[in-house]
């Protein structure tokens, strides 16, 4: 018998893998034993910087930008006060729109106290313009400062002593705005404090000749931000309350504990009676379907209890999925109840097992138009093919993203059957058993492809 000989790559388990982080020599293949992932090493990258060894798409066209602000379950975090896209808002309303005695009152944490622009902590202003309110900042030399604008379109704009805060160092800072003293005139004061109960001054009161009043704006209120888009002076650094007060020592009108939040929410209800929903607008995640590019999106009908089925497809490693979202672009007439799942599929893209995945009922209320972003628990999803399934029990006007069509060749669908959705009709409300074959698909409408996102990192 000839004499055989045996090769075996080297082998552990992912975690394993990742815990001793080896730097593989160049050409040295590495198996993880329970993924049946791969990787080549080049003799320099350690393992958890070497990329999988599998080819074609990408997992992330819309990639995940670590620089985009998140909460973290202690606070809102801010890594980098450079990037647009970021901003935390409240809607204006009466209880904000105040026009005489003020009192406002930050914790916050700030990598640098004497930052290279100005940062900031709460905004009623928007684009600086005779429109704006009140808006209370920190500026380059490391002093807070207050600006509000008056009915008659006057911009007051003065600032503190040096704080002289240590960089990193989390504060409470506080200022106050008397329209009248009762003397004539109008008084400004800064407070700082370690616990947001026993306050300092800081410096000494700023006495603005004649009364003034504050403009009844109806900008929204921006938090750690202003309240826009393409806003670039976020703080850098942990907001982690807002609290405003009408009056001074008055009603609490606006009081937003960030430290109270669920780490990677987007949106939650500020604790006073004015209860209004503060909201995260971030990059920080990837909102889309893996392996495509958005082009262009627009809206289309759904179809009450008819599952959709929207194919998908990962390479090259794995991700953590931890949102899934979609659009209401229209109300339903009525409260419709929608459910998403996510399948492992297999190489015709059809649902195998169980559900990976299973969001229960998800309200969508017919009072208005909405994004609904669902928070799961993370999951991790291996490369490979997979599905998403949704069922709505009543019609309304989805929002969908057009994207690069999905080719594969499913043997009991013909060969290179472009994708773009399925359906299975009359299924009331509930998701197919494994097994079940699609009784319906859209071979040249793609309107409907990625009516569901995932949010992943």
């Amino acid at each position: 018998m000839p004499v055989q000989t045996q090769l075996q790559m080297r082998r552990d388990t992912a975690a394993n893998w990742t815990s001793t982080n080896p730097t593989l020599a160049s050409g040295e293949w590495g198996l993880e034993t329970d993924t049946k992932l791969m990787k080549i090493g080049d003799g320099v990258t350690a393992w958890n910087s070497l990329g999988y060894q599998l080819n074609s798409l990408l997992d992330e066209d819309l990639a995940t930008d670590p620089r985009g602000a998140y909460f973290d379950g202690t606070g809102l975090v801010y890594p980098n006060p450079n990037t647009a896209g970021n901003f935390t808002s409240a809607p204006d309303s009466a209880a904000l729109d105040i026009t005489g005695d003020i009192d406002i009152r930050v914790k916050v944490k700030m990598n640098d106290w004497t930052p290279a622009a100005v940062r900031y902590f709460i905004n009623k202003d928007i684009s600086n313009a005779s429109t704006g309110a009140y808006t209370l900042y920190l500026n380059t030399t490391g002093r807070l400062g207050f600006q509000w604008w008056t009915s008659g379109g006057v911009k007051n704009d003065r600032s503190s002593a040096d704080t002289g805060f240590t960089d990193g160092s989390t504060k409470w800072v506080r200022v106050t705005l008397d329209v009248d003293n009762g003397a004539g005139n109008a008084e400004l004061k800064f407070f700082s404090s370690d616990d947001g109960s026993t306050w300092t001054q800081i410096g000494t009161t700023i006495t603005i000749t004649g009364t003034t009043n504050i403009n009844n704006s109806a900008n929204a209120l921006g938090l750690g931000s202003v309240a826009n888009s393409g806003n670039t002076q976020n703080i850098e650094g942990t907001l982690y309350r807002v609290q405003i007060l009408n009056g001074i020592d008055g009603t609490t009108v606006f009081d937003a504990d960030f430290e109270t939040v669920p780490a990677d929410s987007f949106a939650f209800t500020e604790s006073s009676a004015n209860a209004a929903t503060v909201t995260l607008t971030t990059t920080r995640y990837s909102f889309g379907v893996p392996s495509s590019t958005f082009t262009v999106s627009g809206t289309a009908n759904s179809l009450n209890n008819t599952t959709w089925y929207l194919p998908f497809r990962l390479s090259n490693k794995p991700i953590t999925l931890k949102h899934i979202a979609f659009e209401a672009a229209t109300a339903p007439a009525s409260n419709a109840t929608v459910r998403i799942g996510i399948y492992k599929a297999d190489a015709q893209m059809q649902p195998t097992g169980s559900k990976l995945y299973d969001t229960g009922a998800v309200t969508v209320s017919n009072a208005a138009a909405a994004i609904y972003r669902i928070r799961i628990t993370p999951q991790i999803l291996m490369p490979g093919n997979y599905v998403i399934v949704f069922n709505t029990t009543v019609a309304f006007n989805i929002r969908f993203y057009r994207t690069s069509v999905f080719t594969f060749a499913p043997n009991t669908l013909g060969t290179n059957v472009t994708e773009a959705y399925r359906r299975a009709q009359n299924l009331s409300g509930d998701y197919p058993t494994t097994g079940d074959f699609w009784n319906a698909r859209g071979v040249t409408n793609n309107a409907i492809q990625n009516l569901v996102l995932l949010g992943w990192s």
